[in-house]
């Protein structure tokens, strides 16, 4: 038995997108993920259900990384769905399939897939559950806030833009010379 930080996501509303490339747009980002951060995953990112997928990370740190790095990419491809993430510290009680996420068992991916499989209105786009109250506290109150940057229409409609801003070290004069704008034209 071991206590692993366990990643899961699927896309919102995906049964009202084009089901071909979506599936091709998500193996694409999973690809990407799992080249560059091979060495963060004790289980890789594997799509489990044509519009979800999962894996087991070595850290709490790196499942962020990933979180961040996957919200960036769809923001990059022009935002062409959002992904509902799940991050749960919780405990697997079979060997840790180092393949894919598949055939794995315990509480951790049961809670987790719960969690994922909520399908209450507003609940958050992203959701952390972890061992301690008040780091799962401070993450989901910052996801929840990063997630809100989305929303305000105006970053919306440039989502390169706020790709940018929000997801790499760039200052705002970095990002507004990057696209060509000017400090008060990016926000």
């Amino acid at each position: 038995m071991q206590i692993v930080h366990i990643l899961m996501a699927d896309i919102i509303d995906s049964s009202s997108k084009d089901a071909s490339l979506t599936a091709s747009i998500l193996r694409d980002v999973v690809d990407r993920t799992n080249t560059s951060y091979a060495n963060e995953f004790a289980s890789p990112l594997t799509i489990t259900l044509g519009d979800e997928f999962q894996c087991v990370m070595h850290s709490m740190p790196a499942a962020i990384k990933v979180i961040l790095k996957q919200k960036k990419t769809l923001l990059d491809l022009d935002d062409p769905f959002r992904l509902r993430f799940v991050l749960y510290e919780g405990k697997i009680e079979t060997e840790i399939n180092r393949q894919n996420a598949y055939g794995m068992l315990g509480e951790g991916l049961t809670s987790a897939r719960k969690l994922l499989s909520n399908k209450k209105q507003n609940r958050p786009m992203t959701q952390i559950a972890v061992q301690n109250e008040r780091k799962t506290n401070l993450l989901n109150e910052v996801f929840r806030i990063l997630d809100a940057s989305y929303d305000v229409l105006g970053k919306r409609r440039s989502a390169r833009i706020l790709a940018d801003l929000v997801y790499t070290d760039l200052a705002d004069n970095e990002v507004s010379d990057l696209h060509g704008k000017t400090r008060s034209q990016i926000w």
